[in-house]
């Protein structure tokens, strides 16, 4: 019976460093699969940003009406809190009026404070409580300019030629003074300017509703921009491809040519296995030789022993451990390519003139295992073709997306099947 399982040989396979051929091979997939991938997201993401349903538009549009309401009740609440908050604190003493400086201080006695607002409540019943809206209840005679130009949307040209007093800047004292208005003259003149208590509240609505839709419109556009960068990636990474693809030529699967170096120890195994092709017995004892090669690496760098690995550049000491098929580490990749064709070929005469044993196949599975653990003699055919496959493949299931949206996802999962499937059935297939 074969044994070719000495202690230890289950350990590691080799199959090329990074700068292998089966290596780069497989690397060249990975970058291959993650750029479609991304390129596939980009087409989504700007498919997404670009195309809307009558569904999505019209409940976009509630959306944005019910926030712009929502918006202007809380701003509307805010502006009144606020106001409010400020003409309790502007609460006037005209007696204590420092005519010389044209300051008013604030510094009334409760007596006095009592007084000012009977009188400010005076004026205000003398009104048509009508004309008066709800944040100016009980509120002060006086309005400030910033006031007089949001709450009744007058123009600085108009509070020009309006009479106002000075008082001292609650915030800083080093600030520019603070001018207030008359709230009944400026109250009359809002009026007088919008036509009546509605068409003031009419411009005010009015004036918050373009304001919301510039901010609102600024937003919009961000997205708008970001939308037209991701299709101008999204095209400039297809013309990338595409002239990458017809520029590159199209490189053999082999990762060798007869001319490359090869050590005597595996030129003599692969003249070996050539003059045994036929003869069972014969074949055997050229796959059991190169078992050796890979399990002791005999001829190649050193002999295995119980001691340690004795290599030509030094000694490892064997400290209970185990070092797997070390051959497979001194083998060369242009080397793996030659043992594992010559392995293949024999294996193939051996069958077409009846001369194969169980032995003999076991043999074959182990060493193809170790030489060739991704496959790449049975996949090097499909290799040579992928990138365009798989380009027709991503182009085939774009167009299903732009033109059938609804069987985007049956396209897709299609798609990925197609890629894969020839892959399974090459490997499953063998040599």
């Amino acid at each position: 019976m074969f044994v070719l399982h000495p202690d230890g040989t289950t350990g590691g396979a080799g199959g090329g460093g990074p700068g292998s051929d089966s290596y780069q091979k497989v690397w060249f997939f990975g970058k291959l699969g993650l750029y479609f991938g991304l390129l596939h997201a980009v087409s989504c993401i700007e498919k997404i940003m670009t195309t809307l349903t009558e569904e999505q538009r019209e409940r976009i549009r509630i959306n944005r009406e019910r926030a712009l309401e929502l918006q202007l009740q809380k701003k509307k609440k805010r502006e009144e809190n606020e106001m409010k908050k400020k003409q309790d604190s502007y609460i006037l003493d005209v007696e204590t009026l420092d005519k010389k400086n044209n300051e008013v201080t604030t510094t009334a006695s409760p007596k006095k404070k009592l007084k000012m607002d009977e009188e400010i409540n005076a004026v205000d019943k003398d009104e048509d409580s009508s004309n008066i809206e709800t944040f100016e209840e009980g509120a002060s005679e006086w309005v400030t300019k910033k006031e007089a130009m949001s709450m009744y949307c007058l123009p600085e040209g108009t509070l020009a030629v309006c009479e106002y007093k000075e008082q001292e800047n609650p915030h800083h004292k080093s600030w520019a003074p603070m001018k207030l208005y008359q709230r009944k003259e400026i109250r009359r003149l809002a009026h007088a300017r919008y036509g009546g208590l509605e068409g003031l509240v009419k411009e005010r609505t009015a004036r918050s509703e373009r304001r919301f839709a510039k901010d609102f419109g600024g937003a919009k556009n961000v997205f708008k921009r970001n939308s037209q960068t991701a299709a101008s990636l999204a095209a400039a990474s297809i013309v990338a491809m595409a002239t990458t693809c017809l520029s590159s030529p199209i490189l053999p699967a082999n990762a060798y040519v007869p001319s490359d170096y090869a050590s005597d120890t595996v030129q003599a195994a692969v003249q070996e296995l050539q003059t045994a092709a036929g003869n069972v017995d014969a074949t055997f004892k050229a796959y059991e030789n190169i078992a050796g090669i890979i399990t002791e690496g005999k001829g190649v760098g050193g002999m295995v022993n119980y001691k340690g690995v004795s290599l030509d550049r030094g000694y490892v000491a064997d400290e209970d451990t185990s070092i797997y098929n070390p051959g497979l580490t001194l083998l060369t990749e242009s080397e793996k390519e030659r043992l594992v064709e010559a392995v293949i070929d024999a294996r193939k005469a051996g069958l077409s003139q009846n001369q194969w044993s169980e032995n003999n196949e076991f043999a074959f599975e182990f060493l193809r295992e170790k030489l060739d653990p991704f496959h790449l003699v049975e996949l090097s055919g499909f290799l040579n073709i992928v990138p365009f496959y798989a380009g027709i493949l991503y182009l085939g299931v774009l167009a299903v997306q732009q033109m059938a949206r609804e069987s985007f996802q049956v396209a897709y999962l299609v798609g990925v099947a197609l890629f894969f499937l020839p892959i399974v059935a090459l490997v499953a297939a063998g040599v």
